[in-house]
């Protein structure tokens, strides 16, 4: 597994959950779960995508995927440590679903 795909999956969580925290902190007013609000939520998708999308352009539906998935890890993870195991289990479902994660190649996904 490319370095490159971690570090594209790395970056979107770590921009995202920041920007969650945030929106979720200042302007959420909508709890979801465990606290986690909409606002939050919405601020993590959004900020995870465009803090990503640059580095593998003409991907758009694939990044937008894996922010997704990494908001949806960070709702669900309660007990344990999100930062680390949340990336890591969405490039585990991706790499396993489409065989690999080499994206920012051309191939993959």
């Amino acid at each position: 597994m490319p370095v490159s795909c971690l570090a594209v999956v790395y970056t979107g969580f770590m921009l995202g959950d920041a920007a969650a925290a945030l929106a979720g902190k200042q302007i959420g007013s909508i709890v979801l779960y465990n606290g986690k609000t909409l606002e939050g939520s919405l601020a993590f998708v959004a900020v995870s995508f465009m803090s990503t999308i640059w580095m593998v352009p003409n991907r758009a539906g694939k990044v937008f995927l894996i922010s997704l998935g990494l908001c949806a890890a960070e709702l669900v993870m309660v007990n344990l440590d999100d930062n680390l195991l949340a990336p890591l289990f969405i490039t585990l479902v991706f790499y396993v679903a489409g065989g690999h994660l080499a994206f920012l190649s051309g191939a993959g996904l």
